[in-house]
């Protein structure tokens, strides 16, 4: 008698164990929450991100919103539609821009290379350290990216902190 006691009790102890593990956040109807965080921040909604038979759901607009990006709603066709804000960086699969871009990629690696060997600087740490290098790696680069139309000016302000005193020509 004892014995089946002790075995109920246990038996209790463990599912009432698994249930609260499962609803460490809470329930959203009857389905555990889980935490929603987007670039290291705590991202509440209306709706939360729970799981339901082993798939977490996630409330698309707050996330989406939360990146930048646009969420429009279709109710005729119940179609979510999800837009990413114009960065300035020309789309790949436009005519041979790719091409193009992926040239003037291959062209400074060659430069950086050969830069690196004309200083001794091969299976040395870090040779992109270097001044001369790193104007070729870096500042150069850039200025072809741009000058090519693989990025706008608008990117390389804002990602690169480069600056422009007139049309064409970045002052750093």
């Amino acid at each position: 008698m004892k014995r089946i006691l002790l075995i109920s009790i246990i038996i209790i102890a463990f599912l009432s164990g698994t249930v609260f593990a499962n609803a460490v956040n809470g329930l959203y109807n009857g389905h555990p929450i889980v935490n929603l965080v987007v670039d290291g921040q705590k991202v509440e909604s209306d709706v939360p991100a729970f799981i339901m038979e082993d798939t977490t759901l996630v409330p698309i607009r707050v996330v989406t919103e939360t990146l930048g990006m646009e969420v429009g709603w279709d109710h005729e066709t119940y179609t979510v539609t999800i837009t990413k804000p114009q960065t300035g960086v020309i789309d790949p699969a436009q005519d041979n821009t790719n091409v193009r871009c992926q040239s003037v990629m291959k062209k400074y690696d060659q430069l950086t290379k050969e830069k690196i060997k004309e200083l001794g600087l091969e299976g040395k740490q870090n040779p992109y350290a270097h001044p001369e290098v790193k104007q070729i790696h870096i500042d150069e680069r850039r200025r072809a990216l741009i000058e090519a139309g693989c990025v706008s000016k608008e990117v390389a302000e804002r990602q690169w902190g480069m600056e422009f005193e007139d049309e064409n020509n970045p002052t750093n």
